[in-house]
């Protein structure tokens, strides 16, 4: 039983109305693609959480604050025992690490997603603590 459905983004929504009138710049459609495939996963993973037959509240979607910080969260799973963080991604080529850095194959670099997954852990934690809530958090 979800409690917070999952829905596509407000910007998604938006450069979906622009993207036929008129030409995006090439950020801007990069933007719109990594929307779009993040869209995709995101979707696929909410079908399969949201057949599951337990008593769970499926939380989608979340943009919370911890220490002043923002952070967003993909999906949360719960149950009488464990907070479950899921963070699905949908990338598609190729990637390579250097240092801890992550590059497309041509070289541009992009968010290290272990990172990402690990802040919003961290503040997460924090924020649960702060709040009296002692369930475990895991990362499957």
């Amino acid at each position: 039983m979800a409690f917070k459905p999952y829905h596509e983004s407000a910007v998604l929504q938006i450069l979906r109305c622009l993207n036929p009138r008129m030409e995006f710049s090439s950020e801007d459609q990069q933007q719109y693609f990594n929307l779009e495939k993040g869209h995709e996963g995101e979707q696929r993973f909410a079908t399969m959480l949201d057949s599951l037959t337990n008593d769970w509240i499926i939380l989608y979607d979340l943009l919370l604050e911890s220490d002043n910080s923002i952070f967003q969260i993909d999906a949360l799973l719960i149950s009488q025992h464990t907070i479950y963080l899921f963070d699905p991604k949908n990338n598609e080529g190729e990637y390579y690490i250097e240092s801890d850095n992550w590059y497309t194959r041509a070289g541009k670099e992009i968010k290290n997603p272990v990172h990402q997954l690990n802040r919003s852990v961290l503040l997460l934690e924090r924020l649960l603590q702060k709040y009296g809530f002692t369930l475990p958090l895991k990362v499957p």
